[in-house]
């Protein structure tokens, strides 16, 4: 039975963890040392690591460079009805699934230790998806609408527990390789998994019509993601592998997402915390946290997120066109109205220069044609919704900040995140840094597991497009206001 007592912070559940080779499995649970997960938006599929010392010469009966899979699930102790410090709990179901993984051991690295110690051993992961794209190029067309090719293109191309043997895998869910009953407790079927998920904002009605020579999978659903608009017209998609499938996301919809959890920056040391409520609590707390950057202006301007020009020129009709970007007037959060706004720099208002990204490519308006041989303006991408989408890639990244938290299975990269760090100037923690503080993207996220302590970490890169809201006032420990 899952244990339901949460016993600190990092606390963590592991059921099982199998080498899969051929017919067997081989239990890793009392040799591993680390596990680390690594989950990032901007990259379609997960990578991984794995490492123990070989004291006992596992090396020399068990060849991991030969067709291993490392495959495990686990899940944090949460009691049902476990709050989520953002004025709501975490679904029940969700408490209660485990988390999966089914990573391809594709290095294997040894280490000499001091003193017959064993060797150091540390083997390097990849998504059971990921080898599986690696080793195809594809020629062929593409026609439909919204993401309905990129669907057909996984269900084909991309790796499915539902379905593994569907493009050359091991089927993990057979009895047979699990010599060992008592570790049974693997289930791949899970309620929070999906091969592809679409997340919130990420309608769109799109015809899109492509002829690929010689790719594989990944590049062919990035390039159709590169064109979608959504209905909402916003511009730019993405899609990134997790523990529960592939999440296709609209960029507006990764930046405007609910939090589904708050973190706490606290001035007391949780890990020592007694008390189940208190350990409940420290869950929450921030460990660690430093800023990557925060709003390099000069940066953001020479990728042309405030200002930039293409132009672009068809061959078919031998026309020029040149289109314009201006973060003034075609940001996309200024109908929300709760906006607080980015000041430009002066030298990207000029009208005749301040243009930080300039580009040119070749178009072919031939290649839109109908099957009458006619322009179909309907199949016809326009270009000029790309630097509105440049901008937004370049201005999502406006503030990142780092931090690292207890490990809790249910959050997972393109998810958000509440983050409320005090002022320094104030000894009180219900008080609230407003530069700092407030609702942020999880744009990767490393899961590391220590098994010598039994415990789970999270290392949380988090960005977040300027402010959501606009700084209102700030309470100090003199009860002065600053607006």
């Amino acid at each position: 039975m899952a244990r339901n007592q949460y016993e600190k912070p990092g606390d963590v559940e592991f059921e099982s963890l199998n080498a899969v080779k051929g017919g067997s499995a081989f239990n890793m649970l009392g040799v591993v040392d680390t596990i680390s997960l690594y989950e990032d938006i901007e990259k379609m599929f997960m990578t991984g690591s794995l490492t123990f010392t070989d004291a006992n010469n596992i090396l020399r009966f068990y060849d991991f460079r030969d067709d291993v899979y490392i495959v495990g699930s686990f899940r944090t102790p949460l009691p049902t009805g476990v709050k989520n410090n953002v004025g709501g709990v975490f679904p029940s179901d969700v408490v209660n699934t485990r988390s999966v993984f089914v990573m391809k051991v594709i290095d294997v690295s040894r280490t000499k230790m001091p003193k017959q110690q064993g060797d150091f051993v540390e083997l390097k992961l990849i998504s059971a998806s990921a080898f599986v794209n690696s080793n195809k190029k594809i020629s062929r067309s593409i026609t439909g609408v919204g993401i309905a090719p990129i669907f057909d293109l996984m269900e084909e191309h991309f790796y499915d527990r539902k379905n593994p043997d569907r493009v050359g895998l091991p089927d993990f869910l057979d009895d047979s390789l699990y010599q060992d009953t008592s570790n049974r407790s693997l289930d791949l079927f899970d309620s929070r998994y999906s091969l592809l998920q679409q997340k919130i904002g990420s309608e769109t009605a799109t015809p899109v019509k492509y002829a690929f020579p010689f790719q594989s999978p990944a590049s062919m659903v990035q390039s159709v993601l590169n064109d979608l608009i959504s209905t909402s017209n916003d511009f730019g998609y993405k899609m990134h592998e997790t523990l529960t499938g592939f999440k296709l996301s609209s960029m507006q919809g990764l930046n405007t997402g609910q939090p589904v959890i708050g973190y706490v920056k606290k001035y007391t040391d949780a890990r020592f915390e007694q008390t189940i409520d208190q350990r409940m609590a420290a869950m929450f707390s921030i460990e660690t946290m430093d800023f990557a950057t925060i709003g390099n202006r000069l940066n953001q301007m020479e990728q042309g997120a405030f200002r930039s020009k293409m132009y672009e020129f068809d061959i078919t009709t031998k026309q020029l066109q040149r289109r314009l970007f201006d973060y003034a007037s075609q940001n996309p959060y200024l109908e929300s109205g709760d906006r607080y706004p980015v000041n430009i720099p002066s030298s990207q208002q000029d009208e005749f220069g301040g243009f930080g990204n300039i580009e040119s490519f070749d178009v072919s308006s031939f290649s839109y044609n109908n099957a009458q041989g006619e322009p179909d303006p309907n199949l016809y991408i326009d270009d000029e919704g790309h630097l509105n989408m440049n901008s937004q890639k370049v201005m999502m990244y406006d503030t990142q900040l780092n931090i690292t938290v207890p490990g809790n299975h249910i959050v997972e990269a393109g998810m958000r995140v509440n983050v409320s760090v005090p002022p320094n100037t104030s000894q009180s923690e219900s008080d609230v840094d407003e530069d700092i503080s407030g609702s942020y993207l999880v744009a990767a996220l490393s899961h590391n597991f220590e098994f010598s302590g039994n415990t789970h970490r999270m290392s949380l890169a988090l960005t977040r497009n300027y402010r959501t809201t606009p700084k209102t006032a700030v309470r100090y420990n003199t009860s002065t206001e600053v607006t």
